[in-house]
């Protein structure tokens, strides 16, 4: 594409034809010269032995930003693939949280890298890329994992929360609440498995359990000042 507009450009103009793909195809020998030199050198901002912070389905989900759409981590067996507009491409371990789509010369995306952002709760919420050089890099926010009506509604009742009824209702059919006699109802979104988050309280959560025969008996409340496992009462 840049080569035809350049020949276009040239013809408009009147000037004398430049051999432009002979031209770029130099230009990219060079680059990949200087960019080897660079790497038997060591000359890398990669931080050695290091390895991810998280177990690589914690990765795997989808997240968004509302102007540039969707991107997709998808675990597989060769390990994390990333989809973004349709294009898509094995993602490599960089360092630390940080994971880089591999080298493809046929793919958009290559040596683009992602860097994996953590809640306070430990878990994976966001995920930013370089998406343009002349911007910061966009942050795109975990989608909420999807629970089926059967699942949620295995969760309604109401918990004993150190001596406070605490009520688990399912509204619109597919959101949970919990409220509290005295305070607001509070959504909570779901985070992974059977972990949802408290809207509008940042550092609390909420982790529904469930017995041999998967039936929910209590659930832990995790806060900034402490643990706590309540029993459910019905």
């Amino acid at each position: 594409m840049q080569v035809t507009a350049c020949n276009v450009y040239d013809r408009l103009l009147g000037l004398d034809q430049v051999p432009w793909n002979q031209r770029f195809k130099d230009d990219e020998k060079k680059a990949e010269a200087s960019r080897d030199e660079a790497k038997k050198r060591g000359f890398t901002v990669r931080k050695e032995g290091t390895r991810p912070w998280h177990q690589l389905k914690e990765y795997a989900g989808d997240y968004e930003h509302p102007g540039y759409g969707l991107v997709s981590i998808a675990l597989e067996k060769e390990g994390l693939k990333l989809t973004y507009n349709r294009m898509s491409g094995p993602l490599k371990h960089f360092h630390y949280d940080v994971f880089e789509v591999a080298e493809d010369e046929l793919k958009p995306l290559q040596r683009t890298q992602v860097n994996f952002a953590t809640s306070l709760q430990g878990e994976i919420d966001s995920l930013s890329i370089p998406l343009e050089s002349s911007v910061k890099e966009i942050v795109f926010k975990r989608m909420a994992a999807k629970l089926g009506r059967k699942v949620l509604e295995s969760l309604t009742g109401q918990y004993e929360l150190t001596g406070t009824p605490a009520t688990v209702s399912l509204r619109d059919g597919e959101k949970l609440f919990m409220e509290v006699p005295g305070q607001q109802a509070r959504e909570l979104p779901p985070i992974r498995g059977l972990l949802f988050s408290l809207q509008g309280l940042t550092g609390y959560s909420v982790e529904f359990k469930r017995d041999a025969a998967g039936v929910t008996t209590e659930a832990v409340f995790y806060q900034p000042n402490g643990t706590f496992v309540v029993k459910r009462k019905n």
